[in-house]
């Protein structure tokens, strides 16, 4: 049965209803479960809060551990994993005249990102991530937020106490960004990681989102996990669902992603001093059996491309025409008219559909369709192409996603498609 994100784990895993409670960790250790969640820990001389949620979640996040304590909070602390809208949107509904707010010395880099390119982010988001983005809730995300006041930065690590309760801040920059942040409550040995190891535990993590982001560091990562794993943590909380409990089982099932990560990384690098082209190792790169991991965001494909582009950058030297500002379609045209015209092209196209080769069908309905945005022919193989991209793809949230968006819009341009 073809996989969907209707029935993927991230939908679980991310799913916001407001109205359940918070849930306890430990004693003195809360989660509120959201799109991304809020933590809170207590002490004799108040509380510490990890990540606020998005703007329009704060609130409930706050409501809910009053819920849970029987009283008001006295937030003395907040601590931010990194510099995302989904981590730091809440601000306003802890803060106060008395609040210490924490961060990674790169949050601002990290935020401006967002900021400066949320023209370009938004609909890329929609595009990719829409079920968990409905066009006015994605555009509330880049509207709502308000900027958190920074008043203490880490660099490498932080050590703070409050009501005689320690806990500590490291710097793990192979996270989802260079700012990432995890908290170290020794008293408990409970880690929290935020999105540090991906939105989703026991998957590889997205080196690269194709919404739109910096690569990470296939190498960063492993070293970034490799400084939780030497916490020895019990508990580990990471930015979404629910604690991965029991110190054995984190030190095997983190172990895993790393060396996962680190085969990619590996293999790549080793493809690419074999003078292999990109292409060809994204399509030959697998994982061994006892590396598959759990469904996440992305497959390895990606993680591979990411790895290359990591290290070389956007020359891939195998044209003049890269180093230029002139790109391969601006003679589908001429391509077109040698052709004889779109026809031909979506006849190929389609022969090329009947022989499994999808992919090689899409090329050919770009070229097609960049002419004759509307030739029915043409729309029709594209979307029996992204029909069977998807039927074929894995339980990869990203790619059906995207592949999802594909399919919808080829059938409304369909709609009012001609000859």
């Amino acid at each position: 049965m073809p996989f969907s994100t209707a029935t993927h784990r991230m939908m679980t895993a991310t799913q916001w209803a407001p109205e359940e409670p918070a849930y306890r960790i430990t004693d003195t250790l809360w989660t509120s479960p959201a799109s991304t969640d809020s933590h809170m820990a207590t002490t004799a001389d108040g509380e510490v809060v990890i990540n606020t949620g998005f703007a329009y979640a704060a609130s409930r996040h706050r409501e809910r551990f009053e819920e849970a304590l029987g009283r008001a909070l006295d937030v003395r602390k907040i601590v931010y994993t990194q510099a995302y809208f989904e981590q730091i949107g809440g601000w306003s509904a802890f803060t106060g005249p008395e609040v210490e707010t924490i961060a990674h010395r790169d949050h601002t880099n990290t935020l401006r990102d967002q900021k400066d390119l949320a023209g370009f982010f938004l609909p890329r988001n929609q595009q990719v991530l829409h079920p968990l983005m409905p066009e006015d809730g994605a555009r509330a995300i880049y509207t709502e937020n308000v900027d958190a006041t920074i008043d203490t930065t880490v660099h490498d690590s932080h050590i703070f106490e409050l009501g005689g309760r320690r806990f500590e801040l490291y710097s793990v920059p192979g996270g989802e960004a260079t700012d990432c942040i995890a908290v170290w409550v020794p008293d408990e040995r409970v880690v929290f990681t935020g999105n540090l190891v991906g939105a989703l535990y026991g998957a590889i993590p997205n080196l690269y989102t194709i919404r739109g982001a910096r690569i990470r560091s296939a190498r960063l990562f492993v070293q970034s996990c490799q400084r939780v794993l030497d916490l020895e943590p019990e508990i580990h909380v990471t930015g979404h669902d629910e604690p991965i409990v029991g110190a054995e089982r984190i030190q095997t099932e983190l172990r895993k992603v790393m060396d996962a990560v680190t085969y990619i990384h590996d293999q790549t690098v080793a493809g690419m001093n074999a003078g292999k082209d990109l292409w060809s190792l994204m399509g030959e790169i697998r994982l061994p059996a006892e590396l598959e991991p759990a469904p996440g965001r992305c497959p390895v494909s990606w993680c591979v491309r990411a790895v290359w582009e990591d290290y070389a950058g956007w020359a891939r030297l195998e044209s003049t025409t890269e180093l230029y500002h002139v790109p391969a379609k601006s003679i589908w045209a001429d391509v077109v008219e040698l052709a004889g015209g779109v026809e031909p092209l979506a006849r190929r196209a389609a022969e090329q559909l009947s022989k499994g080769q999808p992919l090689e069908a899409v090329h050919l309905t770009d070229i097609a369709l960049s002419v004759e945005p509307a030739h029915r022919h043409s729309l029709e193989v594209r979307l029996a192409a992204h029909e069977l991209l998807l039927s074929r793809a894995g339980n990869s949230f990203d790619e059906l996603g995207y592949l999802e968006s594909e399919v919808d819009r080829a059938r409304n341009a369909l709609g009012g498609s001609s000859g």
